[in-house]
C-alpha cells in the first residue's frame, strides 16, 4: 500500500513539474491591415501622375494582374470609371487556372475616386494565397444593356514617364495589364506591354492579419 502511495506522489510532482515548466503561447491579438493598391498609389503619386479620358468604342476587358506576399482576403473590388450612373461587370480570376473566384456589377458613383462592392458585406470575401496570380478585370460593356458598344475608360501616367507597373503598395503588388476584346466578361489574356500607360482603372481591397 505504502509502495503504492509513493509511486503515485511521485507522478503527481511529475506531473506538476512537467506542466510547470511549459511555457505559455505568446498572443498578440494580431492587427489588420488593409490597403486599396490602385487607389493608394494615385493618393500618393497625385502629382505625378495624369489620369485622362480614353474615348473607347470597343467592348473590352481590362485587367491587372497580381500577386500578394502573404496569405489574406479580398473584401472589396472596385472600378474608377468617367461614366457615372453606368454599371459594369468586375471579375477576380484566379491567374493560373483562369477560373473566376467572384464577379461583381458595379455601379459607378464618382468619376473622381474609386467605386467598391463589398463583399464581407454579404460573406462572399475571397481568400488568397501568397505568390500566386490573380486577375482583376473589368468589362468595359455596360452590364444589362443589349447591344451596347464599348464605353470610355481612363488612362493613367507618369508625367516624368516612369513605370507604374509593377506596383507594390502593402503586401500586394500589381505587376502586369491584360486586355481581351470581348462584349462579355472573359479572361483577359492579351499581355498589354507597357508599364507606364495603365487603362482601366480597376482595384481591390487587400486585408492581411498580422501578428
Amino acid at each position: 500500500m505504502k509502495k503504492a502511495k509513493t509511486i503515485f506522489s511521485l507522478l503527481i510532482v511529475i506531473l506538476f513539474l512537467l506542466t510547470g515548466c511549459q511555457k505559455k503561447p505568446f498572443q498578440t491579438g494580431g492587427r489588420i491591415s488593409r490597403v486599396n493598391p490602385f487607389s493608394q498609389y494615385l493618393q500618393d503619386n497625385g502629382n505625378k501622375v495624369d489620369v485622362t479620358l480614353h474615348e473607347n468604342d470597343l467592348p473590352v476587358e481590362i485587367g491587372y494582374s497580381f500577386t500578394a506576399s502573404d496569405t489574406g482576403t479580398i473584401y472589396e473590388i472596385g472600378i474608377r470609371l468617367p461614366d457615372s450612373g453606368r454599371v459594369y461587370t468586375v471579375t477576380l480570376w484566379d491567374g493560373v487556372t483562369q477560373a473566376p473566384l467572384i464577379q461583381k456589377d458595379i455601379k459607378v458613383n464618382t468619376t473622381t475616386g474609386f467605386s467598391y462592392d463589398d463583399l464581407s458585406s454579404t460573406n462572399e470575401a475571397v481568400h488568397i494565397l501568397g505568390n500566386h496570380s490573380y486577375v482583376i478585370s473589368v468589362n468595359m460593356t455596360q452590364s444589362g444593356v443589349a447591344g451596347a458598344a464599348g464605353d470610355g475608360f481612363y488612362n493613367a501616367r507618369r508625367t516624368d514617364q516612369a513605370n507604374i507597373f509593377p506596383l507594390t503598395e502593402s503586401y500586394i503588388t500589381y505587376q502586369n495589364q491584360y486586355n481581351k476584346i470581348t462584349p462579355t466578361p472573359a479572361f483577359p489574356d492579351n499581355l498589354v506591354v507597357y508599364q507606364d500607360f495603365i487603362n482601366g482603372l480597376c482595384d481591390i481591397g487587400f486585408s492581411h492579419i498580422t501578428n
